[in-house]
């Protein structure tokens, strides 16, 4: 246990200075900037994570790092873009709005798919052909289904990667809002993520679609 702390504590003080040093390095864009804290960040996240469930601390900490500067990356590109708050709170409702319709579109599409899948399925299962052809007619849909089923497994992670992006412009720039765009701003954030967390069910019927099979 003091071993798992410690390991903890280097990861917690050398993110710390991490994160001091993009302030005082004169690191140009804020690209680079939240890049380097995501990375700390994320590195700090995924070793207290496996820690908590005794896993590779080492290896949660490098995960972590990955995906904390994705995000940072995301966030520092946009905003080197934006040239004022109000630019920025603009852009960043409209890209809300804009993704939560996108959204929308594609979980209507993919429950079509599902309910598709699942009927394919069962006629295949019911259907009077030798067992033979019937095994191989189950593996080939078995393998249209995992393909599915890793398309919308990553559409879970961009929409997920996205709403964390989202949060933190909110965060950031919602004090300089008027209170009608901040309203705005995180209704269309909350809808984003209800179509996410349909986006997460239609994921987890496929996932026993895809073990029934």
């Amino acid at each position: 246990m003091h071993k798992i702390y410690n390991k903890i504590t280097q990861y917690l003080v050398g993110s710390v200075v991490l994160i001091s040093l993009t302030a005082c390095a004169g690191i140009e864009t804020k690209k680079d900037q939240f890049t380097l804290q995501g990375c700390g960040a994320g590195a700090v996240s995924g070793a207290l994570l496996a820690a908590l469930r005794g896993g590779n601390i080492e290896k949660a900490a490098l995960v972590g790092c990955a995906a904390g500067g994705i995000i940072g990356y995301t966030i520092g590109k946009r905003t080197d873009k934006y040239v004022s708050a109000n630019q920025a709170i603009n852009s960043e409702i409209a890209r809300s709005h804009k993704n939560s319709i996108e959204l929308h579109k594609y979980n209507t599409s993919l429950a079509k798919q599902v309910r598709i899948h699942q009927q394919e399925v069962l006629k295949i299962k019911g259907s009077k052909i030798t067992s033979s052809d019937k095994q191989r007619k189950l593996r080939a849909k078995k393998k249209e289904v995992a393909q599915q089923l890793l398309k919308s497994k990553e559409a879970v992670n961009q929409v997920s990667n996205e709403l964390r992006v989202a949060k933190n412009f909110y965060k950031n720039y919602s004090k300089s809002a008027t209170p009608a765009k901040k309203n705005n701003w995180s209704k269309q954030i909350v809808s984003l993520e209800k179509q996410k967390t349909i986006l997460s069910k239609n994921v987890k019927t496929l996932t026993a679609l895809n073990s029934s099979i």
